[in-house]
């Protein structure tokens, strides 16, 4: 969610950010960016395990925007610090925070 919220007030993706990724990203390649909500009816959300592969998530989320990433999937996971997407466009004009906004409605 911290992640989100900064990409739409205007921030890159850092390594760190990304949690789960499809398996065929390679460098300089145009890939949207989600974030996963959680789940509406209370129940637990499956936990997102960093490096999880795309295929396996299956809970909800919510288009951010696209950005180019700026290194293959495996180096998104394999190092600590570093710039892994950097935005192109993002849903909409920049947003300000969204701490507790909508809770009920997500």
């Amino acid at each position: 969610r911290f992640c989100a919220e900064a990409v739409l007030r205007g921030a890159d993706i850092f390594v760190k950010g990304i949690l789960c990724a499809d398996a065929g990203i390679v460098e300089s390649e145009e890939v949207a960016v989600y974030s996963s909500l959680p789940r509406s009816n209370g129940t637990k959300s499956k936990p997102i395990t960093r490096g999880m592969l795309l295929q396996n998530y299956c809970d909800r989320c919510v288009f951010i925007g696209i950005g180019i990433s700026q290194c293959k999937r495996a180096d998104y996971f394999a190092t600590s610090s570093g710039t892994g997407v950097v935005m192109v466009s993002t849903a909409g004009s920049p947003q300000p925070p969204m701490n507790g906004v909508l809770v009920a409605k997500m």
